[in-house]
């Protein structure tokens, strides 16, 4: 009988990039049964896109914080109506403290995936942005006490891993590279010049989903530090999911033209995943923008997502695990995104240098089909579960 992973998430969507695309689908192509227990959240799918092979069992959306917060009850609930499970998988600290007890209760095992550093600038943002010490003592503790009851614990990078685990405790390293499919179809998709908004030959930089906590506010300063270069130069950003459902930024629009720099911003409607290369391949550019509080500690999806599609990288300074890659594969730039001019300064290098811009797109995408693709990922992952 084949294998049985139970997924077990108190906050992720049905349709999540990592947690679906990635995790879930793998393991279906690697011959496990899949089962998913957690809230009925979606980005973009409807209940007709739900993957057949998949045994869902879904609790009600949380409503605001504080149901968030107990919403692992009814989680809960659903896990435990899933049998024979040989591995509960979670991406979710609450959700991992669940997995554990359900997979002590069996003869199952309990994967952790830690994806982000819980206790810092996140947790700031869900206290309203007020630092608490103290708090953020117990979240480390509390997440650090899950890791080590966990059987093996995977994290996107070894800065993630770090303050949880214990060098000792069965880990690995499974970084959020995008999947090989991403580059086939934007290359499939790629286009000259002439698929830019305005048909001229105009240098697009992708910006990604447009919060507030994102680097934005930034990005549309750095606009106005353009100057002459802002003619040839122009930012696309996600500004929501749909043109009449609000956007990511409340007053995204008055802050662009406040600025003037309406000219300069591309936003665009958010897409589904799959849609997300012919997007990406419009453009020449891909910008993580994050602030020192989130990009740190940062590897996100879409550093691969840019490679996959032949980008150039511009990215934070500060972002160490970043920062390894554009240097070692010399793919793109990297720079203060917390100083506005800096940046503007590294988009003018861009829009001045359109071929060496094209030749780290070039490397970005070879670097990306040899050694950055989620294939090789998984494999690493499956490994050290036999070894569990």
């Amino acid at each position: 009988m084949s294998k049985h992973i139970c997924i077990v998430t108190s906050a992720h969507p049905l349709d999540d990039v990592r947690v679906n695309s990635k995790v879930a689908q793998s393991f279906l192509a690697q011959g496990y049964r899949v089962s998913w227990a957690g809230p009925e959240i979606t980005h973009h799918a409807t209940s007709q896109d739900r993957d057949p092979n998949i045994s869902y069992h879904l609790a009600r959306q949380p409503q605001g914080r504080i149901d968030r917060l107990t919403s692992i009850r009814r989680v809960a609930r659903k896990a435990r109506e899933v049998a024979d499970v040989d591995w509960y998988y979670s991406p979710d600290p609450d959700a991992a403290e669940l997995a554990v007890r359900l997979a002590k209760k069996s003869r199952a095992r309990a994967l952790f995936d830690i994806h982000e550093i819980y206790h810092g600038a996140l947790l700031d943002r869900w206290v309203a942005n007020r630092r608490a010490p103290l708090v953020r003592a117990a979240v480390r503790k509390r997440i650090s006490r899950t890791a080590a009851r966990a059987d093996l614990v995977m994290g996107v990078s070894d800065s993630v891993l770090r303050p949880y685990v214990r060098p000792s405790h069965p880990q690995v390293v499974v970084r959020n590279c995008a999947p090989p499919w991403f580059a086939e179809r934007a290359s499939a998709s790629a286009t000259s010049a002439a698929a830019t908004p305005d048909g001229n030959g105009t240098m697009l930089f992708m910006h990604g989903k447009a919060h507030s906590w994102n680097g934005t506010p930034v990005i549309l300063e750095a606009l106005t530090h353009l100057g002459s270069a802002r003619e040839r130069g122009r930012v696309l950003m996600f500004s929501g999911r749909a043109a009449d459902a609000a956007q990511y930024m409340s007053d995204l629009n008055r802050r662009i033209d406040a600025l003037g720099v309406r000219d300069a911003v591309w936003l665009h409607e958010t897409v589904p995943h799959e849609d997300v290369p012919s997007v990406t391949a419009s453009c020449q550019v891909g910008m993580v923008a994050y602030g020192r509080g989130l990009g740190a500690d940062s590897l996100p999806n879409r550093l691969f997502e840019y490679m996959a599609g032949g980008l150039a990288i511009l990215a934070p300074d500060y972002a160490t695990e970043i920062v390894r890659i554009v240097e070692q594969e010399k793919i793109g730039l990297t720079v203060d995104f917390e100083n506005a001019a800096a940046v503007a300064e590294a988009m003018s290098w861009f829009i001045s240098n359109p071929d060496r811009t094209r030749d780290m797109g070039a490397r970005a995408r070879e670097a990306f089909l040899e050694r950055h693709n989620w294939d090789a990922e998984f494999r690493r992952l499956i490994a050290a579960m036999e070894a569990v």
